[in-house]
């Protein structure tokens, strides 16, 4: 079964139902599941559809689809692997019943990417935080692009996760920046803010100082306009003396 005719838009204005033939062949394995299990139904629309978990084995349902109007001109194949993002990492297509797994589950459970929003979600990155260490470069490269939009593998963003880092002190970073005196931290804390580079940690201990990654604070503080400043001498509180 190479091609599956599928009515994934809302009805026209007539009534008539919009049937569309798909290409299994291209489309991501995760979202072909979908096409597949929709193709169970006998009518082959928008149902509701089992998902399985990886790990687990354990079913539910899922039928949060987004509407998709029957004048839209994004392909159908397009709105197949965007409603197939939405599959929580560590989830697969199953089929549209318990006994009716669909023909290509093994794939499917193997395509486990994840979009920029989970991987975000398993970093711990805000969308600030993201962006900035994005403009900075300081991501791990996407393992495939799919419509435009990138993915990555579990492996991948563990391995940046767990990647060796040294924990800087906040008073270590306003020392690396060049900030004295009395509100040095304070200083630093505010523009780590306003760079919204991601925070790793806290000493322990009551009053314990916030940890930030050194090769994030380097990469980010790179990344600003005018960053080869750093060197300049400041004034007491961080401004620049003009020197």
């Amino acid at each position: 079964m190479a091609t599956v005719s599928l009515s994934l838009r809302a009805s026209a204005p007539s009534g008539d139902e919009v049937y569309e033939d798909i290409d299994l062949t291209a489309l991501t394995p995760r979202a072909r599941a979908l096409a597949e299990a929709l193709a169970q139904s006998s009518l082959g629309k928008r149902v509701r559809v089992l998902m399985q978990h990886a790990d687990t084995g354990e079913l539910r349902g899922w039928s949060g689809w987004s509407h998709y109007p029957h004048d839209s001109t994004m392909p159908a194949i397009t709105y197949l692997e965007r409603e197939s993002r939405k599959i929580a990492p560590g989830w697969h297509v199953y089929g549209t019943s318990v006994d009716r797994p669909i023909p290509s589950l093994a794939e499917a459970a193997q395509d486990q990417y994840l979009t920029r929003a989970t991987a975000m979600k398993a970093l711990g990155l805000t969308p600030d935080e993201w962006d900035a260490l994005r403009r900075a470069k300081h991501l791990p490269e996407p393992d495939r692009y799919i419509e435009g939009q990138p993915e990555w593998t579990p492996q991948t963003i563990e391995a940046y996760r767990t990647r060796p880092v040294e924990a800087w002190p906040l008073s270590r970073v306003a020392e690396w920046l060049g900030y004295t005196g009395p509100s040095a931290t304070s200083t630093a804390r505010r523009q780590l803010g306003r760079w919204s580079v991601p925070k790793l940690g806290r000493l322990s201990g009551r009053g314990g100082e916030t940890l930030y990654a050194e090769d994030q604070v380097k990469a980010i503080k790179g990344s600003q306009p005018g960053s080869g400043r750093r060197k300049a001498p400041r004034e007491e509180g961080g401004k620049f003396t003009g020197a």
